[in-house]
């Protein structure tokens, strides 16, 4: 029997294979003898024993740290050195600039770098000229460069990024989204998480779900929210993200208003989509948001900024709601709008819901992956 090339997936922190790429590793190993690399923490015991795959531990700092990035680049050259790997695919930013420079250093055969959203074009001066920097040398070291987005790919080429072949697998976003998993739920399934949260059956819901932080527009959220009238609720489901910490006015508002319900982190966020009549992503930047798949495969509208990736999911009148970066008053005006047009909600439902069908699925993702590798000759 024909030995297996060795496929080696790496990030940054074990919450994007968690997260996002769970499943992926399990289904490329009937291809490849997959093997994972990403920072310690609590996920990586369930990673190795759901997935099944070798999974190393290699501490990488998510900020700018130059004697910790010195130092994890030459423990990835030293692994890559010693696993010889056919292939190495990497995510986010950090992961994707050390283990580039680390596979080249090492000569990995193919070296394959996944964009998953870009920091440079929301900041500027020697902050943006850096990022560039950092972004053109993962590109320089890649043998082939995906972008999860459309949107992310022309950023990319905006700043004469060096990627000959900017690459889109599918129709975009890194995993897809697992349609079966995330099925629409029952009125009844509906009731009972309302009830469980101690929200009123008649009320309207918004619900945001992801890292709370200021870079994916809380503040804005909650400002406007708390400018609404009536039996209308907003769910919070995500952890504190310290790196970009929200202010103490808005953390006070979120503390102390009794309609703002923040619940942590949710490890099975349907309970969230299901009690909520719209969803809610005001980013300042992304890729291309899986929450945004995940609602609309519940047949959950959304009112998301037009931002990369989101605006290659909400289509106005038809998935949701398009509006600006960084304004609250548009945050409002759109809640209020979701409100007003509260018996057209299922029909945007189910828009939202053939999108995903047709475009998003999470097998035809995986698909697309396994021929994508094979276009560069890594399976026989």
């Amino acid at each position: 029997m024909m030995q297996k090339k060795k496929l080696i997936i790496v990030t940054t922190v074990p919450q994007t294979i968690f997260y996002i790429l769970n499943g992926q590793p399990k289904f490329l190993s009937r291809y490849y003898d997959v093997a994972i690399v990403t920072s310690s923490g609590p996920e990586t015991s369930w990673i190795r024993d759901k997935e099944g795959i070798e999974v190393h531990t290699l501490d990488m700092s998510r900020k700018i740290s130059l004697a910790s990035d010195l130092v994890s680049l030459y423990k990835l050259t030293k692994l890559f050195l010693k696993l010889r790997p056919d292939i190495v695919h990497s995510y986010t930013p950090k992961a994707g600039l050390l283990s580039m420079l680390a596979a080249f250093f090492a000569r990995i055969k193919v070296r394959v770098h996944t964009f998953t959203g870009l920091i440079f074009p929301s900041r500027s001066g020697f902050s943006r000229a850096l990022l560039i920097a950092m972004d053109k040398l993962t590109c320089f070291c890649a043998t082939a460069v995906v972008s999860e987005s459309e949107g992310v790919r022309d950023d990319l080429r905006s700043v004469t990024v060096p990627c000959n072949n900017i690459h889109i697998i599918g129709s975009g976003n890194i995993a897809g989204v697992d349609e079966i998993f995330f099925t629409p739920a029952s009125q009844n399934f509906k009731n009972v998480k309302r009830m469980q949260l101690g929200i009123p059956l008649d009320a309207f819901v918004f619900c945001y779900v992801g890292r709370l932080n200021s870079e994916k527009g809380v503040s804005e959220l909650v400002q406007a929210f708390q400018e609404l009238t009536g039996n209308v609720y907003l769910i919070l489901a995500g952890a504190l993200d310290e790196s970009f910490p929200i202010n103490a006015e808005d953390m006070s508002l979120i503390n102390l208003h009794q309609n703002i319900l923040a619940v942590g982190q949710v490890n099975d966020v349907r309970s969230i989509y299901s009690a909520s009549d719209i969803n809610m992503l005001v980013s300042y930047r992304e890729g291309f948001p899986n929450v945004l798949l995940e609602a609309c495969s519940m047949e959950l509208p959304s009112i998301a900024t037009d931002v990369n990736g989101a605006r290659e999911i909400i289509h106005n009148g038809e998935t949701g709601w398009l509006i600006p970066v960084k304004n609250k008053d548009a945050v409002f005006n759109a809640m209020v709008s979701s409100m007003n047009e509260k018996e057209n909600l299922d029909i945007l439902g189910e828009n939202c819901r053939k999108l995903v069908i047709d475009r998003y699925r999470r097998s035809d993702y995986l698909e697309s992956l396994k021929c994508f590798y094979k276009s560069f000759d890594v399976i026989d």
